[in-house]
This record gives structure tokens, sequence and C-alpha cells, in this order.
């Protein structure tokens, strides 16, 4: 059943309870002051904490000794009960901390977990030789060794799998070969996506994460892509003051060629409480980073092939280029962006030779296969812009909280347009029509209390414009 009259951050905390080593489970729900949940592109499984105020002596009447599960279960009552829109997983306590008394009659602590899944890759080592394509690979390692029941009933049942999302497949990277040295699955799938490159698209952003609905092994440009090209957006956040709980005027909210794949519920939902932008620009940082740019040297230790590529980014490729015969044809106009408006400064002070990057190579070490060649050394340039180019232009805003969404997902940003807006400001002018427009999140905190819910999201762009 759902609940359409809902305020911002309403809640259903639907279940929260612990499971101990004897496989007896206890509901904790109102034990707990505060639970957070942590998702992020950028991590390869999901961690959390849960505040407890303890009056019974849980810890050792549980007991909780280190062989624990947590099983948490929360809906947005406006959504209906379904695996898309609900955030349930079984995780693993990894630890209890910051344990202080209240009094001889209570008592706080912390409860640290994870996903069962990042627990037992800590444990398991591989020791073998990989062949094939990265994005085949990726999917044996993880159905071999890291896919686990997602949620452990209160009956020791299993439901759910853990799955790995792909896009942008098979690989243009076909014929890939390494040899795991005792490495974690986690590390074998890490190692995969920074050699991996996309069939469509080129730039090899491709991260292994996990949401809170499922694990991802895709290049950052494939995801966005994905959604661009059915015109599918999360939702839209605005910050802007004065706005009730009504549902007038939703079509100045939600207009533009895109849908929202998130229904609305109301004004308020949608509204920013805060926002940080720390950093506006920071050339230094953009040198540094390779974003500007790189150089790669590499060398071939079977073939003896020695390799010196230049990658310029900037406005000034088509000069470098007629002067160097090393710099690479590709520039931030032949890769798919958010938009197609740079956000580096017209004539930048750059050089490539601020960051130089060396891949060394065997070509047929292993068997008769080249496994090795210059998209393997392209990669390295293109992977190092492209990462940077994620923390170039970066929010973190906090909305009420969804349960429906996950980091990857498209959103619709409106930052409000500083200054003057004269006497009668339409909507359109109340934001800012250069960082106005589509992000991704990258990342999500979520925070589940007795006030509801609320989210951190880091939102990323790699471009200016289309509000």
């Amino acid at each position: 059943m759902t609940d359409m009259n809902q305020s911002a951050g309403d809640v259903r905390l639907e279940q929260l309870y612990l499971t101990n080593f004897k496989g007896e489970s206890l509901d904790i729900s109102n034990f707990a002051v505060e639970t957070t949940l942590r998702e992020s592109m950028y991590s390869s499984c999901l961690f959390g904490e849960c505040v407890i105020v303890d009056a019974v002596n849980i810890l050792t009447k549980a007991p909780i000794i280190g062989r624990d599960t947590i099983t948490i279960k929360w809906r947005t009552p406006s959504l209906e009960d379904l695996p898309e829109n609900v955030i349930h997983k079984t995780f693993v306590v990894y630890a209890v901390t910051d344990r202080k008394l209240n009094n001889d009659r209570e008592q706080y602590f912390v409860l640290k977990f994870m996903s069962i899944e990042g627990m037992t890759d800590n444990v398991t080592s591989l020791a073998q030789k990989f062949s094939g394509g990265t994005d085949s690979l990726a999917s044996s390692i993880f159905q071999t060794y890291v896919s686990k029941g997602r949620v452990i009933g209160t009956d020791k049942g299993t439901s759910g799998q853990s799955e790995l999302v792909q896009f942008d497949t098979p690989h243009n990277t076909n014929n890939f070969e390494f040899i795991s040295n005792y490495w974690t699955p986690f590390k074998c799938l890490h190692y995969l996506a920074e050699n991996s490159i996309g069939n469509e698209f080129k730039m090899p952003n491709v991260l292994f994460f996990e949401t809170n609905k499922t694990f991802y092994f895709t290049s950052v440009t494939s995801l966005v892509q994905a959604q661009k090209k059915v015109n599918l957006l999360y939702d839209e956040y605005s910050y802007i003051s004065n706005l009730d709980e009504g549902n007038d005027n939703i079509s100045n909210r939600r207009n533009g060629k895109y849908s929202y794949s998130s229904p609305f519920i109301s004004r308020k939902m949608n509204t920013v409480e805060t926002i940080d932008y720390p950093v506006h620009f920071d050339t230094l940082k953009n040198q540094d980073s390779g974003y500007y740019g790189n150089v790669t040297y590499s060398y071939d230790y079977v073939n003896k092939d020695i390799y010196n590529i230049v990658f310029d980014y900037t406005d000034s490729h088509a000069d470098r280029a007629s002067q160097n015969k090393n710099v690479l044809p590709e520039s931030f106009q032949t890769f798919k962006h958010i938009t197609e408006q740079t956000p580096i400064v017209t004539e930048a002070i750059t050089n490539p030779y601020a960051k130089i990057n060396f891949k060394a190579g065997a070509s047929g070490l292993f068997s008769d296969n080249d496994a090795f060649d210059i998209k393997q050394v392209a990669a390295v340039a293109f992977r190092d812009t492209s990462l940077a180019e994620l923390d170039a232009v970066k929010y973190e805003i906090v909305v009420p909280g969804k349960t429906d969404i996950e980091v990857g997902k498209l959103i619709r940003f409106n930052y409000p347009n500083i200054g003057d807006k004269g006497n009668n400001p339409t909507y359109d002018d109340l934001f800012d029509d250069q960082i106005s427009g589509i992000y991704i999140v990258t990342g999500i905190l979520h925070t589940v209390d007795v006030t509801g819910h609320k989210m951190l999201l880091e939102i990323v762009r790699d471009s200016y414009g289309d509000k």
C-alpha cells in the first residue's frame, strides 16, 4: 500500500533486525537512533552505521560477537513495495565502536556494517590466469566469487541474488589477459575496469561499484548516455525559497524533453535544503591531475615497441597536433558528454607534460594472443582525463530522502541565479543558465532517524549548459 499524502522525507522502516551467530533474530528498530548508508561510484560495496541506545544490554544478551548480520528495509510511503522502489538488503556487522555508558541502566554504541560481498571478498584470494573480453571476464569473476543472496530472512532463508549490470558491451578490449597474483575478486574487477574500453563509447572511465539496488561494471559515459538516449532523468531538484507543499505549477518543475522515472510527490520533495560547492575551479589541480592533458610512455617487453603519446583535451589541441606528430587526434569533441559545452576555459595555461604516465606491456607473454597494443596505451591517457573530469564540476546537495534512487542516476539540478531578477521574474529567471542542468549522482549518504530520511547527494557533470 502507498501513501500519497506523505511529507518530505517520510520513510517507512519496514525491517531493521539483527541476526546473531546462532541464527536468532532481534528487532532493533526501537533501539536505533540513527542509521546511515553510504553508496558511491568509487566504492566496491555499501557501508553504513547504526547508532544504538541500549537499555537491555543486547550486546551481551543477543549476543553481538562479530558473526552477526543486520537487515534493513526502507520504503518511501508513496512508492509501491517493489524491489526497484525500496532499499532492502542484509549486511555484515564488522565492528562495534564508540560504546559509552549514559548511566548504569543505559548505554550507547555504534554498529558498523558493510555488504556481505565486501566482507567475503576481503578473505578471498585468486591466483590464476584470466583471458578474454574485459566485460565477460568481469561477469565471470563476479558470478563465481562475488554474488551472494541479498536478503537473509528471519527464517535463515535467502532471497534475491546480487547481480552485475553492464552497458556498452561487448567491450572493445576483447582480447585481454592477466594473472591474478593472490588478488581479491574486487581487485581483479577494478583492474579490469582500469583496462576496459567500451564498444560504442571509447572514453575508458569504467568503474566497478555497488548501489543500494545492484552492482555495476560500466563506463560512466555509457551509463549517462543510456539514460539520455531514452530521455529519462530520475528527478529534478531546485534551490529556491518559499515553496509550499501544493501541487500547483508542477509543469514549471518538469519541463523540456526529458521524462522522469521517480513519481512526483510534492514540491518540497524536490527542494534543496543546502548546497555545498567547495571549489569553483582549481587550475593547479586540473594541471596536475591530467584533466587538461597528459603524456604516456609505454614499453612492450616482448615486441620491444616503444610508445610516446601526447593527449591534449583543451582548445590548444589543434596547435599542438600540428607541431607534434605524437599528439593523439582525440580531443574534448571526440567523446560523448552530458552536454557539449566544455568547462575548460579558453586558452587555459596547460602543458600535457605536467602529468606523465608509464604503462608496461608484454604482448603474447602468456599465449600467442597479442593482448597489448596502442589502444591500451591511449586508454591510460584518456582514463586520467576522464576521471579528473568527474572531479572538476561537483556539488553536494541535501534533499529529502527517497528509496527509489541509486548512484548513477541522472538528475536535473537548478542552481540559483545570483543577483537582481526584476519585479516579475519567471521561473526560469531564478536559475543560473550555465550551472543549472543535468548531473549524474556519484554518491549518496542516506540518513534515517526519528525526523525522517535525508540524502546528501554528490552530483557531478563533465560539461556546462543544457538547462
